[in-house]
């Protein structure tokens, strides 16, 4: 079974709701966002393994949350847009997304790309955060937190406590 977190990014219900279903249906967990800085907030704090990005978002545009999604790291972003025109196509890849998908788009093929990204990027996503359940240990910044109701608590763990945690 699938653990991997994908953020959707996208200010119109409809495909993130679309997308939400089909990624669910495969064993992804998703969480949502519709616009640049709310989806940047996500980023920050759940550390998804892959972000689902449109390019129109209100607040700040998708290139501009791609750019600072890759100032902070190597999360993996496949860029899923209306805009269709080769120039922007380009400046998505020169911008550092791993993938580009024009809207309209066949769910399962977006499906079936987001497995290749994440399978092709299998040693990226290998000192990410391991989830299981509600259950996040970060190696990598020796922290650990349940996502619950009311949002992430964060555990204080002895040394000795987070090795076993992590393991």
């Amino acid at each position: 079974m699938r653990n991997e977190l994908i953020l959707i990014i996208d200010d119109d219900r409809e495909t993130r709701a679309l997308l939400k279903f089909y990624l669910e249906r495969e064993g992804y967990r998703t969480v949502e966002a519709s616009d640049g800085e709310v989806g940047l907030a996500h980023h920050m704090k759940l550390k998804p393994d892959l972000v689902m990005l449109d390019v129109s978002l209100p607040r700040r545009n998708g290139f501009e949350v791609l750019a600072e999604i890759r100032r902070r790291g190597d999360t993996l972003v496949i860029m899923v847009t209306g805009r269709d025109k080769p120039i922007d196509e380009l400046q998505g890849y020169r911008c550092g997304t791993d993938d580009y998908i024009v809207k309209p788009f066949e769910p399962d093929v977006v499906v079936a790309r987001t497995t290749a990204v994440l399978r092709r990027a299998g040693g990226r996503i290998a000192n990410r955060p391991i989830r299981l359940g509600k259950l996040t240990v970060d190696q990598s910044a020796s922290a650990a937190w349940v996502d619950q109701p009311t949002g992430r608590k964060d555990l204080q763990l002895t040394p000795t406590g987070y090795l076993s945690a992590g393991s």
